[in-house]
């Protein structure tokens, strides 16, 4: 629950939609526009509904744009700079030169990261657009995340079969944590029952929950039911989830935020570096308030102060 109008920003392949998400226990979203983009009249599009955008706005992105990876470590990787080195490896981007971020996954028994790192090049157009219209931002996500913040009170795993006009997508979730995620061109029996046997071979788990959500008015869910699978629809959307977004500050392994902004280490300062800046340029100032005041003194000495030679009498 928010307690003000988000605008999400959602952008696949060649729509961009524009949503502003109402605040209140039971969200609504109101469509603003529903256009296709390129990366020529993206900012104008922008500038043309901007009266309409809240800002600062949040903006949903799909798969296309971003690489999601789901890290085993040594549980002694805690900084930054060692996470990066790890998921340089299976990232094929240059991180130094993109938007990254990761935090650690609690309460699924082994040691996990969540990296999320978006594709400079995919990117690069949208980022360039909203900074041409001047839109604010202060949330980026991938469509599978925000699909996996249905299940962060769950304990059972599930596959989210997204089914949208540009995007059909397979997310294996646990516990609000993304653990693969599948582009399918079609929903078919076999697609799935491949990637719920990905799912048992990579991580050794055995996925019944099969959730349907988007658009859902040709789906068949008979078919799965009859494998065993507990098929179900769900009227759940990424849209209102990542308007719900509450973490968007705090430590390091903590929050999951693709910040588009100033600042170092991805976009995004932590409030504890911040702490550590504002208290050693305290020091700083007390220091030079001290060495300050002390010439001040000296110069102010009256002579009487002063000791003398004494004086030779004649």
């Amino acid at each position: 629950m928010f307690g003000s109008k988000k605008t999400i920003l959602f952008i696949s392949r060649n729509k961009i939609k524009i949503v502003n998400v109402g605040p209140g226990s039971k969200p609504k979203e109101e469509q603003v526009a529903d256009i296709e983009w390129t990366s020529d009249n993206l900012a104008q599009i922008l500038v043309k509904f901007k009266k309409n955008i809240k800002q600062p706005a949040r903006v949903l992105l799909v798969e296309d744009f971003v690489y999601t990876a789901n890290l085993t470590p040594d549980a002694s990787i805690k900084s930054r700079e060692d996470v990066k080195k790890i998921a340089q490896e299976i990232i094929p981007e240059n991180l130094d030169e993109t938007l990254w971020d990761f935090r650690q996954l609690k309460g699924l028994g082994k040691f996990r990261l969540q990296v999320v790192a978006v594709s400079k090049t995919m990117f690069g157009f949208v980022a360039s657009g909203l900074s041409k219209a001047g839109i604010a931002v202060e949330a980026i996500e991938p469509l599978s995340i925000a699909l996996a913040r249905f299940s962060q009170k769950e304990d059972r795993e599930k596959v989210f079969v997204y089914i949208n006009q540009d995007d059909m997508l397979l997310v294996l979730v646990q516990k609000g944590a993304v653990l693969s995620t599948e582009h399918i061109r079609e929903i078919s029996v076999d697609k799935i029952t491949q990637f719920i046997k990905f799912a048992k071979d990579r991580f050794g788990i055995e996925v019944r929950d099969l959730v349907f959500c988007g658009n859902t008015s040709a789906i068949d869910i008979g078919k799965f039911k009859n494998l065993g699978f507990n098929a179900g629809i769900q009227n759940i959307s990424p849209i209102i989830s990542l308007a719900e977004k509450v973490d968007l500050r705090g430590r390091d392994e903590d929050v999951l935020n693709l910040f588009l902004g100033g600042g170092t280490e991805g976009g995004r300062r932590t409030p504890s570096r911040w702490r550590s800046i504002i208290v050693i340029t305290f020091i700083i100032i007390i220091i030079l308030a001290v060495l300050g005041f002390m010439f001040f003194q000296f110069q102010q000495t009256p002579d009487q102060n002063i000791i003398k030679p004494l004086a030779i009498s004649q």
